[in-house]
């Protein structure tokens, strides 16, 4: 009986002691890969996720980059990024359970800094119901995962400019 819990102690400890599963660089192809504090990283949160193994994603392109077929997290170099989510989607969680939202394509400017983290985040108002309100909204985590930013959809073209004149700071 000792052994068995100093070894599932001691596998417990090696398991917090390795380091965090990376993102899907979508920096420069052929680029050496960059240290994670010196990207920042871009995942999404919905309510019911698809069944494990599959690729499902609500963001749809970063920066005119179809990502669709992705699985996120994503890895992306300081500065704006352009993040559109797709405008409806569906979501298998069981063999007879299936979901679908239309939440018309949203544009996210984001001004991202190296070792933040963001995610799109779609609520629904009562995942119980057949009729739910769905809202989509973007968080900015700083590097000790405090929640620092709640990212609002672009009103226009003159958020998304905004948002490429804008210089991320230095480390």
């Amino acid at each position: 009986m000792r052994r068995a819990i100093l070894i599932s102690l001691a596998t417990a400890a090696v398991g917090c002691l390795a380091p965090p599963e990376r993102g899907l660089p979508l920096y420069a192809a052929g680029s050496a890969a960059v240290p994670s504090g010196q990207v920042a990283t871009l995942d999404v949160q919905v309510p019911f996720p698809s069944a494990p193994g599959a690729v499902r994603t609500f963001i749809q392109s970063v920066d005119g980059r179809d990502v669709a077929t992705l699985a996120s997290p994503f890895e992306l170099l300081p500065g704006c990024h352009v993040v559109a989510t797709a405008p409806h989607w569906a979501s298998t969680r069981a063999r007879f359970i299936y979901s679908s939202g239309l939440t018309g394509k949203q544009i996210f400017p984001i001004r991202m800094r190296a070792g933040h983290a963001y995610t799109v985040v779609e609520q629904w108002s009562s995942p119980l119901g057949p009729l739910v309100t769905i809202s989509v909204h973007a968080v900015e985590r700083d590097p000790v995962g405090g929640q620092t930013a709640e990212i609002a959809a672009a009103a226009n073209d003159a958020d998304v400019q905004a948002c490429r004149a804008w210089t991320p700071p230095t480390s």
